[in-house]
């Protein structure tokens, strides 16, 4: 389903016709006059950048002449940014380890969020994917659950998602006790927060 425009003008005036790729990724062009044929992509699949440059290839009697149009993959990356469930606050800590799953959960790369709480992947070809945490800061849980499903379908393109955290927090009892009767309680207290 990649298209090509054909034409014997470098201008793509006048264009011969528009082709399209079959399913083993090749269109067969007959009865072209032998002379330079200028090819231009029109369409590509999705997943692929499109190349706009006209190319040129000399046709020659009586023989078959081959051109092969090579594409790279759109690619993008994700960017996590880490908060504190409670506060909205970005948690300014290194060392929290995402790992990146592609559509069909396999682990395809992880990425750590640097001091200032961010972490960015490296670059990754067009695909649906989610992360998970698999390290939290100092005094952070461990987020379980997988974040929403990232898109990934614009080259260059930095996708953005936001990760919350709630902070581990423990409890403190006071309790006194009498130097008389030793250590029996005489009450209790406890801090909250």
């Amino acid at each position: 389903n990649t298209k090509f425009k054909i034409s014997y003008n470098s201008d793509m005036s006048n264009i011969i016709g528009i082709y399209t790729t079959g399913e083993n990724g090749k269109v067969v062009i007959n009865d072209l006059n032998p002379k330079v044929i200028y090819i231009q992509e029109v369409e590509v699949p999705d997943n692929l950048i499109l190349d706009t440059e006209v190319h040129s290839i000399v046709v020659k009697p009586n023989d078959t002449t081959t051109y092969t149009a090579t594409n790279s993959w759109k690619q993008g990356r994700i960017k996590a940014i880490k908060k504190d469930k409670e506060t909205g606050k970005v948690v300014k800590k290194d060392g929290t380890v995402f790992d990146i799953y592609n559509s069909s959960n396999n682990k395809v790369s992880s990425m750590t969020t640097n001091v200032e709480g961010i972490a960015t992947s490296e670059l990754l070809d067009y695909g649906i994917y989610y992360i998970k945490e698999s390290k939290a800061p100092n005094s952070y849980t461990i987020k379980a659950e997988v974040s929403e499903n990232i898109n990934i379908n614009e080259n260059g393109k930095i996708y953005e998602i936001i990760v919350t955290n709630t902070r581990v927090k423990g409890k403190v009892i006071i309790s006194k006790e009498d130097s008389k009767t030793g250590k029996k309680v005489q009450g209790e207290g406890s801090l909250q927060g």
